[in-house]
């Protein structure tokens, strides 16, 4: 019953949608595609997991011109906590032709309207792909296309199908149970799936990341160390971080079989954590660049390490998308493989189960205890790090 009522449900989100794009969109989009816009929304791992999607639409559009239009997110106080304008859009320059950008809390602004409505106008993009994650459910879809229609586009519009609609809490755990829950980069990769004219013959997930070395300093540059283990023990959210003192601990173990060099990252809002960890061991850190890099030059000191650990953040998803061995010290707000998975190469996850799992309550805890991410203890993450630097520096 439960199936027969969800696939209902979501036929009639669907045909929704599809009435709505009927009354305000034009369907043709001509017979060769020169223009593209792509919109999308998120922080800096809500981004990193929608680029293999832009990498699908350049590879299939090469000669197009792409102009994306992106926001942080439309909660004001989380939007508030973005900066101004985010470094990590930037790392994809080279698949997109321009860019826009518009806090999310003033998108509605009438300034931005009309701004970007004039830009819309001299683009005239006949196509438009909406790179949602998955579970993007109908008001998220009727909100994004009363936006689109109020600055203007009316092209062809993609990655309006719903798959299934996270925002009812009732139903996510039917959700899971019936196996519609996937990793959430399938949801913008879903839209570059909808052309039907287009036979796309590589399924894989392919990330490519700009780093522009021209905003990386000269003394990041010219570092010479080789055997380098990242670790990020920050975040915003306080239900995401593992203990420092637990990471202290992993630090020395590390330290006391393999001897490489330990470096600390994150901004400007780990500094107290990354200072603390350094306090309990200060002759085991090589380098302590918690609030020192931009965020290019973090991606720079990611890219040369051998070992990336970290908490759940888009820090970790930057990793993952540079290739890096990573490990990831996940809670358990949310359901396996929804954001991390081990099918990707080289991510092996550390999560343990506890009775309140799947609270979705983010970003707090909805019983005040932080059981899901205190209960994993550092031999638990030292088992998977030794694994992985065993195959990396095998000892005679």
């Amino acid at each position: 019953m439960s199936k027969i009522l969800v696939k209902a449900l979501i036929g009639i989100e669907n045909f929704l949608i599809k009435i709505i794009v009927l009354c305000l969109f034009n369907r043709r989009n001509g017979s060769r595609v020169q223009r593209i816009l792509i919109f999308l929304t998120g922080g800096i791992g809500d981004f990193i997991v929608k680029i293999p999607a832009i990498k699908k639409i350049r590879d299939m559009f090469p000669d197009s011109t792409i102009l994306l239009l992106y926001t942080d997110s439309s909660n004001s106080k989380i939007s508030k906590m973005y900066p101004d304008n985010p470094e990590w859009f930037d790392f994809v320059d080279h698949l997109v032709n321009d860019k826009i950008f518009v806090k999310g809390y003033k998108i509605l602004k009438y300034d931005n309207i009309r701004r970007i409505r004039n830009i819309i106008k001299v683009f005239n993009p006949q196509i438009i792909f909406i790179l949602d994650p998955l579970g993007a459910g109908f008001i998220n879809k009727f909100k994004k296309l009363i936006y689109l229609w109020l600055i203007g586009v009316r092209g062809k519009i993609f990655g309006l199908k719903i798959a299934f609609d996270f925002s009812i809490k009732s139903l996510r755990y039917i959700y899971f149970r019936l196996g519609l829950i996937k990793n959430i980069v399938w949801g913008p990769l879903g839209a570059v799936y909808e052309i039907k004219n287009f036979f796309y013959n590589n399924n894989s997930i392919e990330y490519s990341i700009n780093i522009d070395v021209e905003k990386v300093r000269d003394e990041i540059k010219n570092i010479q160390d080789e055997n380098i283990v990242a670790i990020f023990p920050g975040g915003k959210f306080p239900i995401k971080l593992w203990s420092l003192e637990k990471y202290a601990d992993l630090i020395k173990k590390i330290k006391q079989k393999y001897n490489l060099n330990i470096y600390l990252i994150g901004g400007e809002s780990d500094k107290y954590g990354c200072s603390t960890i350094e306090n309990l061991v200060p002759s085991l850190i090589k380098h302590n660049f918690c609030g020192k890099l931009n965020l290019m030059e973090t991606a720079y000191i990611i890219k040369k390490s051998k070992l990336f650990i970290g908490n759940d953040s888009g820090i970790t998803h930057l990793s993952v998308a540079l290739n890096i061995p990573t490990i990831v010290i996940e809670n358990a707000q949310n359901f396996p493989g929804f954001w991390w998975s081990s099918d990707f190469g080289n991510v092996y996850i550390i999560r343990k189960t506890v009775d309140c799992q799947y609270c979705h309550s983010y970003p707090i805890c909805p019983t005040g205890t932080f059981e899901c991410i205190k209960k994993i203890e550092v031999n638990e993450v030292w088992d998977i790090v030794d694994k992985v630097l065993e195959k990396l520096f095998p000892i005679s």
